[in-house]
């Protein structure tokens, strides 16, 4: 089950940037465009959640490296930035949304 959840997360580490261009390249055409913020935080979760799930990926399939207590932290570090940068992702999309709803009402 391991290594069935390390391949999956391998491909989706994968398969994230790909996509998240391809979605952003048909976005950017239309308006009203990503605000700069928005756009920004969206480029860096592209860099660093295919970063954490290859991580996870080889400490599933690597139990050695698994024990690894640098390993361990790098790994906690690149999670926890994606989380944050998720959360930040999450909050300008709020704040554009009610910025968007303010120019209309």
């Amino acid at each position: 089950m391991r290594t069935v959840a390390a391949i999956l997360f391998l491909i989706l580490g994968v398969i994230w940037p790909l996509s998240v261009l391809i979605w952003l390249s048909a976005w950017l055409n239309r308006q009203p465009a990503l605000s700069p913020r928005r756009l920004g935080l969206i480029i860096s979760v592209t860099g660093v959640f295919p970063i954490s799930l290859v991580l996870s990926a080889f400490g599933l399939l690597l139990p050695r490296l698994q024990g690894s207590p640098v390993f361990k932290v790098v790994l906690l570090v690149a999670w926890v930035a994606t989380i944050v940068l998720f959360i930040g992702l999450w909050w300008t999309s709020a704040a554009d949304r009610n910025a968007a709803s303010g120019e209309k009402g």
